[in-house]
């Protein structure tokens, strides 16, 4: 994808961070709409690898997708109890250290693989609304993956679709997920930078 190419060449060096988000079409197997061409999602981060982006290299990259990535839906299923995992702790770093060129990314996407990817005719997207209003309450005092997994678990718990013409799409709920390669984690600070700590 030229627009993000032309991004990443420029200078980060005095960045803490880079966030794209993508509003378009989708389909199966990470495929994205553009208004003149179709393209695959890792087109938006694979030119932000430490690789091939060296001012970014440690700085996290964030990606997040509005799109469908099918035409699969999910009626889920009803749970009575939810568990969660403690979480590790962190072990001190060296000083200096090498970075995989694939570290530090996160891919957020609406939904899950294969699924369609519901938005209301008033409010819009369930995933970037929730996404929105959880980074405008929570942004500087939880860090990024745990936003992110309130974001997943407020658009598949609170949401169904409403659409009863279409008995196909009436009463479906959506999974949004994220892929992390964080190796720190990432809280915003109140002067607005990314920390990774």
């Amino acid at each position: 994808m030229e627009t993000t190419a032309v991004v990443a060449d420029q200078n980060h060096s005095n960045r803490d961070c880079v966030a794209v988000a993508v509003l378009t079409h989708g389909e199966r197997n990470g495929q994205l709409d553009a208004r003149d061409h179709e393209y695959n999602v890792s087109e938006l981060w694979e030119p932000f690898t430490a690789r091939l982006c060296p001012t970014l290299a440690g700085k996290p990259k964030l990606f997040f997708i509005q799109a469908c990535r099918g035409t699969g839906t999910d009626a889920g299923v009803t749970v009575s109890d939810l568990t969660a995992d403690a979480p590790d702790n962190d072990r001190a770093e060296e000083l200096t250290y090498p970075v995989p060129s694939y570290a530090d990314i996160i891919v957020s996407h609406s939904t899950f693989e294969g699924l369609y990817s519901f938005r209301n005719p008033t409010n819009g997207s369930w995933y970037v609304e929730t996404l929105c209003s959880q980074l405008e309450v929570h942004g500087r005092s939880k860090d990024l993956v745990s936003l992110l997994t309130d974001v997943n678990r407020i658009v598949g718990q609170r949401y169904r679709s409403e659409n009863k013409s279409l008995p196909n799409l009436h009463g479906k709920v959506q999974a949004p997920c994220f892929t992390s390669s964080l190796t720190r984690s990432l809280c915003f600070g109140h002067n607005g930078h990314g920390h990774p700590q």
